[in-house]
């Protein structure tokens, strides 16, 4: 198959999604359905300018034939940079079941002894914490480590007699952590950690579960230092 043809196939494949998510207004045109869809859907947002450019591209190829020849013919790298596009544009990857974990996690009143012990045995960072079915929040090693620098300032460590939800408030109001759905796409959740940067916060964990509730059991994690994998999976 000619690469042209690929291109095409890549091309007309985008376009239908986008028509289809924009179908009360047949009159749009290419580039107002990438900004129309992406309002809303993250990933084509992510690609717009790859998507504008693909769309120039296809109409050299379309327009400017010699009869029935065409005369832009795409190199093999651009093929495939628009095939990968199109996956990402109509089936792009999801948090689950990359980030799909066993996840640990804690009642309220656990001790903070046993808490490190877990932590430490485990080789993670992060613990949520789990009261009636609900999270109320995620002991991390940073909020951990105020409230030690706390017990220092006041000569008082107590890790038998110290709950975990009583270390929460040692957390920093910026720190923060969300719930998504196992369908949530990796543009996405990625967004959701930048967001979150751009106003001074940070995400510290986005757990999942099967609709995004967080009385729902955690069936998957994703964290700062997850994010060099998301960017991996969704990269051509």
């Amino acid at each position: 198959m000619k690469n042209s043809t690929r291109f095409l196939n890549a091309f007309v494949s985008i376009e239908e999604y986008l028509r289809q998510k924009t179908s009360q207004d047949g009159h749009m045109g290419f580039s107002q359905m990438i900004r129309a869809v992406g309002k809303r859907e993250q990933n084509v947002k992510s690609l717009e300018y790859d998507l504008k450019e693909f769309a120039q591209l296809r109409n050299a190829i379309i327009h400017e034939r010699a009869g029935d020849e065409v005369i832009a013919e795409p190199n093999d790298l651009v093929v495939k940079a628009i095939e990968h596009a199109a996956e990402m544009v109509t089936r792009p990857p999801t948090v689950f079941p990359l980030f799909k974990r066993n996840v640990i996690t804690i009642s309220p009143d656990t001790k903070l002894r046993k808490a490190l012990k877990i932590m430490y045995s485990s080789g993670i960072s992060k613990l949520p914490i789990v009261k009636s079915n609900k999270c109320i929040g995620v002991l991390t090693s940073s909020t951990i480590t105020r409230w030690l620098g706390d017990c220092v300032e006041n000569n008082q460590i107590d890790l038998d007699n110290t709950t975990a939800e009583s270390v929460l408030k040692f957390g920093r109001k910026k720190d923060r952590y969300a719930v998504t759905g196992r369908k949530t796409d990796l543009f996405s959740a990625v967004a959701l950690f930048e967001d979150h940067e751009h106003k001074g916060q940070r995400l510290h964990a986005l757990l999942i579960t099967e609709n995004g509730k967080d009385t729902e059991k955690i069936i998957g994690i994703m964290t700062i230092s997850d994010l060099p994998k998301a960017f991996q999976a969704v990269e051509a």
